[in-house]
């Protein structure tokens, strides 16, 4: 259980602790008070890059009640604004899985910037494929007014029913000094009868950079 929580942050902290390479990467802890029962959370989560023009991400969600969620991300650009990316996904109560995909940036510039990603390839812990596993998400931000910053990313599921929401976040970020922001970061969960629609959250956090 303890190799599951630290390795993905293992490459993140180890740089992070290298002189070398503090520009290459930046880290932060957030906590989230959700306003629904046993679902508040800390997030330390670490950007990085790697030798070979990869770029990484990972978090670890640390609950109430012990149990843990987390992911890795891998990205290199292939052509322009396309690029092959990979994710590890494990946690308490599920088994690992991990998908191989393209993502895609269709806007970006100094304010704004969206990024979407096909997973059409998942595989579990035992090499074996996940049944109905193809996913298809997006990370979106705005540079707003007032230290203000919007940003959305979410997934959903493609399976014989079509279109199914996984998950996302909603993020109205506004920067109280140099390392401290304070947010609503309500969560976009699916509905108990599923559909590509999701259902609100509601959170509120507080993230400090390092």
């Amino acid at each position: 259980m303890m190799k599951k929580i630290i390795m993905p942050l293992l490459i993140g902290t180890s740089l992070l602790l290298s002189p070398k390479a503090k520009s290459q990467v930046d880290g932060s802890i957030e906590g989230i008070k959700s306003f629904e029962p046993k679902q508040s959370y800390m997030r330390p989560s670490t950007s990085y890059k790697l030798p070979l023009e990869l770029e990484g991400f990972s978090f670890m969600e640390f609950y109430q009640d012990e149990s843990y969620f987390g992911k890795t991300t891998l990205d290199k650009s292939i052509v322009g604004d396309l690029g092959v990316t990979g994710q590890a996904i494990h946690g308490s109560g599920f088994d690992d899985k991990y998908g191989i995909g393209l993502s895609q940036v269709i806007s970006t510039s100094e304010k704004a910037f969206l990024k979407v990603h096909v997973y059409p390839l998942w595989i579990d812990s035992k090499g074996k494929s996940v049944k109905d596993g193809t996913t298809l998400g997006y990370f979106g931000s705005l540079k707003l007014p007032f230290d203000l910053e919007l940003s959305s990313f979410g997934d959903w599921k493609i399976g014989p029913k079509g279109l199914e929401w996984d998950y996302g976040e909603i993020s109205l970020e506004k920067k109280l000094t140099d390392k401290l922001s304070a947010s609503y970061i309500p969560a976009l969960k699916s509905k108990d009868k599923g559909g590509a629609i999701p259902r609100l959250e509601q959170r509120i956090g507080l993230k400090y950079q390092f």
